[in-house]
């Protein structure tokens, strides 16, 4: 039970997978032994338990596995994801791409919810693997695309894991309205995290679960 919130699921999963390819019969009597256990514990202390589970389930974040597009034109044939978890206070909102997903807060209902959004991509050989080339190449497409008028500046920063400092981009236009982005790179994966939804000042006190959603990313090369 220890493991319900576990701060990598993965890693817990790879450990048990390795140990029943080595040990097959002596993971299968642990097993057993584990239910038997369990079953004798619910037994005495049913109500305790019932009452832990709920409360440690409450405080519990969920973790979504994410895959990068397959890229047959640059020899990119997937095997490769990206995994987050969901914020506190937060909850998962839509994610059936496979490659994205985005959240709302928990206490928030209805369209005009601002949305927290991260999208994996499998950068190519000719993708520059910076955050600064990544968000002019973000402004170029939504300048060739969508509005001419969209410009971009840095509003700030955040630490995440091993004191590595992201930038924030603000992209803001009467078409984009705001929305707040990081990038985040290891080898040729990037994971894409977008804030928008709402106004500048209100999307600058969610900045919080922005980087809490970046903290949380684990690229499957951080797991080998």
């Amino acid at each position: 039970m220890i493991h319900i919130c576990a701060r990598s699921h993965e890693s817990v999963i790879v450990k048990v997978d390795a140990f029943t390819a080595r040990n097959p019969i002596s993971a299968a009597a642990a097993r057993v032994l584990q239910i038997v256990v369990f079953n004798l514990v619910v037994a005495v202390f049913r109500p305790s338990i019932l009452v832990f589970l709920i409360i440690s389930l409450a405080g519990c974040t969920s973790s979504l596995l994410l895959h990068p597009p397959v890229d047959l034109d640059y020899g990119y044939r997937g095997g490769e994801d990206i995994s987050v978890r969901v914020p506190e206070g937060w909850k998962h909102h839509s994610g059936n791409l496979g490659y994205a997903a985005s959240f709302q807060p928990s206490e928030c209902e209805g369209s005009d919810c601002p949305l927290l959004k991260v999208e994996v991509f499998h950068l190519n050989p000719y993708q520059t693997r910076t955050e600064s080339a990544q968000a002019l190449s973000y402004l170029d497409a939504v300048r060739r695309h969508d509005d001419s008028g969209v410009s971009v500046e840095r509003a700030g920063s955040f630490v995440i894991g091993m004191e590595r400092e992201v930038t924030v981009y603000r992209f803001h236009s009467n078409y984009v309205h705001e929305q707040l982005m990081v990038f985040l790179f290891k080898d040729d994966l990037m994971a894409e995290i977008k804030l928008t939804g709402a106004g500048y000042l209100k999307l600058q006190r969610m900045i919080g679960a922005m980087q809490s959603l970046a903290k949380s990313v684990r690229f499957s090369t951080d797991r080998r």
